[in-house]
């Protein structure tokens, strides 16, 4: 019995080199900047979640663009209009939720739906303020010089004093010699006196002799 001979796989060729010419690179690279654009990005969202799907991709994206046009020549109408309804919707979002909230019995539900509301409440706030901003934006102020030490002394437009300068400058006060307190003598007992006591013992004053010692006194008998 002959053995069989072991199956052989045809060989297939080798993968073709695909070779892009300039014309698809540049239909390619279209492609990608078409994805990426805001405007088409946008749209694709808009009609995706809009109550009338058979809208006009391309329509979108031309009224898009122009309304891009329009807030980059300075015109914020459409944006302020944009912000303001927004803020409305919110604050029907807020309403609807806290109202919701009150219905509900259990603890956790009312938390939950507070939560809702109260974050919707948030966002409407956050909203009008970014409207405020858009219509009154804030003023860039630029400070030349604040002082805010206690203390300061500046000069301003002054220069140095040349080195060669036979003009000296005198300062405006002079430091004063700083005396110790002068001591009072008493000469009757020839002691020194000062402002407040030193610490140290003083010496004993002698006994006056011109005064006698008195005699002794009967109170009984002088009343």
């Amino acid at each position: 019995m002959t053995p069989k001979k072991p199956k052989t796989t045809p060989k297939t060729s080798a993968a073709k080199t695909v070779v892009k010419t300039q014309e698809d690179k540049d239909y390619e690279q279209r492609k990608a900047k078409a994805h990426l654009s805001p405007d088409i990005s946008a749209t694709g969202v808009v009609k995706a979640y809009s109550s009338e799907p058979e809208l006009d991709h391309l329509e979108l994206v031309n009224v898009m663009r122009d309304c891009n046009k329009a807030v980059a020549g300075g015109d914020m109408r459409r944006v302020e209009a944009m912000l303001l309804g927004q803020a409305h919707a919110l604050q029907s979002m807020f309403a609807n939720l806290a109202w919701r909230a009150k219905q509900q019995t259990g603890l956790p539900q009312i938390q939950t739906i507070m939560g809702l509301a109260l974050k919707a409440q948030s966002q409407c706030r956050a909203t009008l303020q970014t409207l405020s901003d858009v219509k009154h934006p804030k003023q860039a102020t630029f400070i030349k010089q604040a002082n805010i030490a206690s203390q300061q002394q500046v000069n301003n437009g002054t220069h140095p004093p040349d080195a060669d300068s036979s003009v000296t400058n005198t300062p405006a006060r002079e430091a004063k010699p700083l005396h110790q307190n002068e001591l009072l003598e008493d000469a009757s007992h020839e002691t020194k006196i000062i402002g407040m006591d030193s610490g140290t013992a003083r010496q004993t004053i002698g006994a006056d002799t011109h005064v006698e010692t008195l005699g002794t006194l009967d109170r009984g008998a002088h009343g």
